[in-house]
């Protein structure tokens, strides 16, 4: 299949948080060296990926960082490229982030990318991973493969509070942060 990233928001191809990753261990690369990397480090332009990727077979990823999230859902997709019985409800939330939803490179899975200015700290602590959810805003990166599910073209910026929904859906409430005097 060949890569065609036309669907992906120009907001993500606009950032310099792109990264490549070594085909099949998803092990993130450096595209101007070849060498292994890690998401925190991801500063190139997705044109550089872009690149790398086609001459060096390489696959591409997004760094979540400054504001921009992504959710995971692994293994919930049919052969037929539709959610199994057993995740419909995840079809709710999916529509109620209303941003750009790609099939993973597995062809099983979903990837979601979205802004949030304003995470809740108690998201940003709590629960990132649980069964076959993961849900992260920073230190990870997301293999991206430009196959749209819902919304090309969009990346939606959610409220703190919208951010704190969809947590709290994905994972049940976030601990409170207390602050040093015991208020929470």
């Amino acid at each position: 299949m060949t890569f065609d990233g036309s669907q992906i928001p120009q907001a993500l191809r606009n950032l310099n948080q792109w990264l490549c990753w070594q085909k099949p261990t998803k092990i993130p690369i450096n595209p101007r060296t070849g060498k292994k990397t890690s998401a925190p480090e991801a500063v190139w332009s997705y044109d550089e990926c872009i690149t790398a990727s086609a001459e060096k077979g390489y696959g591409i990823g997004f760094s979540v960082k400054n504001g921009i999230f992504g959710i995971d859902f692994d293994h919930v997709l049919d052969e037929n490229g539709q959610l199994k019985p057993e995740y419909a409800h995840l079809s709710e939330i999916v529509d109620k982030i209303g941003s750009y939803t790609e099939i993973s490179p597995s062809g099983e899975g979903l990837h979601i990318f979205a802004r949030c200015d304003d995470i809740p700290p108690e998201c940003r602590a709590g629960p990132k991973r649980e069964g076959n959810v993961e849900m992260y805003c920073e230190g990870r990166y997301f293999t991206v493969t430009g196959n749209a599910w819902r919304n090309p073209g969009v990346l939606r910026k959610l409220t703190g509070d919208e951010y704190r929904e969809i947590h709290t859906l994905l994972f049940g409430a976030p601990e409170q942060t207390t602050n040093t005097e015991g208020k929470t």
